[in-house]
């Protein structure tokens, strides 16, 4: 690793020590240097690190596709044990607020992020340095385990693996000036597609910017010091490679693999809001906030 201090550095480190436990230090070394997993190697490696970051309930409901099972332990886990037991004070104007969570791959370019978000007439209403749990974590991006998609089994362990129990900055923001949209839905229009280049935007630009350099040349693989920390059991560049059948989904992006591995922020739209609130503040944090 060029730079073992950076936030891909701490990740790379995370990542091995949990690739090696979960799988083996003879996995490991094939995943760092990029040998070819067959499709059945990284579909095991995948269901085995599954189970480690879900549990076998989980892991195991979403492998048969046991809508009620998963319904019923996102209920518990998230619905009670973490939405219900938070209020949005009714005097919370929620349209004039919107949030940014910097992910963990782009933790070394937060200074820029906080730039760009206030060259954009954004000024920041809370921020702290943050850490989310699976529960968290589910919580935000429950379309795909909440609903069985079959497709995310394919990479949401590693895009869980990625994010959870690893350093992330999470950015209340407001409106310097009244806008005709929430706040939220402006910020969709800044925060872009990841693997797509647009200067305007936060993937296409910042994201694409500190990313691609950890990115091979025809995108479809990435540097060795990085493909643990971004890649750990090599699913995403078997997905792009053609290895493992998908959708495609990153067949149209400008760098590919950056599809998967170029998210760098999480931003919610109005109808996700108050439900991220919820999830990433805490009761006194939700309060202080002013309207």
């Amino acid at each position: 690793m060029k730079n073992p201090n950076s936030f891909i550095g701490k990740m790379n480190d995370g990542h091995e020590a949990f690739v090696e436990d979960t799988l083996g230090w003879d996995f490991l070394a094939r995943s760092r240097e990029n040998e070819l997993f067959s499709e059945k190697e990284l579909l095991e490696a995948n269901k085995k690190i599954a189970e480690e970051l879900y549990g076998k309930n989980l892991q195991s409901a979403l492998w048969d596709n046991n809508l009620p099972e998963i319904k019923r332990i996102y209920n518990q886990n998230v619905v009670k044990n973490i939405l219900e037991k938070k209020t949005i004070p009714q005097e919370l104007d929620m349209e004039k607020y919107g949030i940014v969570v910097v992910r963990p791959e782009l933790m070394d370019a937060l200074p820029q992020c906080k730039e760009f978000l206030a060259t954009h007439g954004l000024k920041t209403i809370f921020e702290k340095d943050d850490t989310i749990s699976f529960d968290q974590y589910w919580g935000m991006y429950n379309i795909g385990l909440k609903f069985a998609d079959p497709k995310t089994t394919l990479d949401f362990p590693t895009r869980t693996a990625n994010y959870i129990n690893l350093p992330c900055h999470m950015i209340l923001v407001g409106a310097d000036e009244n806008l005709n949209i929430p706040t939220s839905d402006f910020l969709q229009t800044l925060k872009g597609k990841a693997g797509h280049c647009d200067e305007t935007t936060l993937r296409g630009s910042l994201a694409t910017e500190e990313l691609k350099k950890y990115v091979s040349a025809d995108g479809k693989d990435l540097e060795p010091d990085a493909r643990i920390a971004l890649d750990p059991i090599g699913m995403y560049r078997g997905l792009v490679d053609g290895r493992i059948a998908s959708d495609n989904a990153h067949a149209d992006a400008d760098i590919q693999i950056m599809h998967y591995v170029g998210q760098g922020v999480h931003i919610p739209d109005n109808t996700e809001l108050s439900n991220d609130l919820k999830i990433l503040l805490t009761q006194d944090e939700i309060d202080s906030i002013q309207s």
